[in-house]
């Protein structure tokens, strides 16, 4: 019975898991660092923006081609 027991204490002291929390950007940091820190974020920021912006690209490409295709397989078709 012991043992049933100490396993039921065991599993009731389950451990969370702390989620990591993201430093704040520039705090305590001195005025170049800060602004370092900032450009680092504003090129961070624009690479996913051109990142975005070439995805959106390829899936208007994509959806062009796969117009194309069909308007032609179907004017083959019904000629």
């Amino acid at each position: 019975m012991e043992n049933t027991s100490e396993r039921r204490r065991r599993g009731r002291r389950r451990r969370r898991r702390r989620r990591r929390r993201r430093r704040r950007s520039g705090v305590g940091l001195k005025d170049e660092e800060k602004a370092k820190f900032l450009s680092i974020e504003i090129a961070t920021a624009a690479a996913v923006v051109v990142v975005v912006v070439a995805a959106a690209a390829v899936v208007v490409v994509v959806v062009v081609v796969v117009v194309v295709v069909v308007v032609v397989v179907v004017v083959v078709v019904i000629e």
